[in-house]
């Protein structure tokens, strides 16, 4: 994928296209832009960790529209996009989380309600064992598929609470503000 948006995100450096047409055979979407009528452009990567998670492209029906001090210019505005981004990205982690969290909340409930049901049905097997011997083989098997879901219960209790374990550490590394976002990246 031969594009100057990819170029600014491989790299992590800003590509600046003085004139489109003369990109057009080695990056698909300097022809495309080409075609369309634009002569230059600016692709700035969004940075984060060192690491581009996109990119600003400034486009021009200029030729030699953009130069070293557009790039200056339009440095601190790709550092406060990229911390926009990650902000949006972690609200809605936040949101999976406080979701997962409730979903969480129910099944631990509900778990419980139904294991409580399951040992009343363990129990009461157990007392019709004794009161009624000949049933003992229909009465095991009912006790030993109720003592299998509360098994089942108890993996799905676990399962649930590992997965929102994973939810709040991903949601613990929002940073409040751009300020934190840029000592974040030091």
């Amino acid at each position: 994928d031969r594009t100057l948006f990819g170029q600014a995100i491989r790299t992590c450096e800003p590509v600046l296209a003085g004139n489109l047409a003369d990109h057009a055979d080695e990056f698909h979407d300097a022809g495309m832009l080409a075609s369309q009528g634009f002569k230059s452009a600016l692709v700035l990567p969004l940075l984060s960790h060192n690491r581009a998670i996109g990119a600003l492209t400034v486009i021009s029906k200029r030729k030699q529209a953009f130069g070293p001090p557009h790039l200056e210019a339009m440095e601190p505005l790709a550092e406060v996009l990229a911390f926009a981004f990650l902000a949006q990205q972690q609200h809605a982690a936040l949101a999976r989380f406080r979701t997962m969290e409730t979903v969480a909340e129910m099944s631990v409930s509900l778990a419980a309600d139904i294991n409580s049901a399951l040992q009343t049905i363990i129990g009461q097997g157990g007392l019709l064992q004794h009161q009624r011997p000949e049933l003992g083989g229909e009465i095991d098997i009912i006790v030993r598929q109720a003592e299998r879901i509360a098994d089942l219960l108890d993996r799905m209790r676990r399962a649930t609470n590992e997965r929102l374990g994973e939810y709040s550490d991903a949601s613990q590394s929002i940073p409040a503000s751009p300020e934190a976002f840029a000592e974040e990246e030091d």
